[in-house]
């Protein structure tokens, strides 16, 4: 008769939670510490503002480019037509 074992098998995320409870510390799943990830998240949230302000800056810099370069386009084109007309006079 073969021998069974008599502990259980446990998942590694059931067995990573029982370790940080037994030492009294939260850990998740992929054992990472609850504080260690609440303090990145503090992080994330401080930060996200400045580039939330990049972003807006960046899209009022394209918008200004496109009208920009509307103008230029349409300066080419008058340039371009005002050359026709000249070399066809010739």
């Amino acid at each position: 008769m073969p021998a069974t074992s008599a502990i259980p098998s446990v998942s590694p995320e059931l067995a990573v939670s029982a370790v940080g409870l037994l030492s009294g510390r939260r850990i998740t799943a992929g054992g990472v510490e609850r504080e260690h990830l609440l303090d990145r998240l503090a992080q994330l949230r401080a930060i996200l503002p400045a580039f939330a302000e990049e972003l807006a800056t960046a899209r009022r810099q394209t918008a200004a480019l496109r009208i920009e370069n509307r103008g230029l386009l349409a300066e080419v084109r008058r340039l371009q037509r005002q050359r026709g007309e000249t070399h066809a006079r010739s």
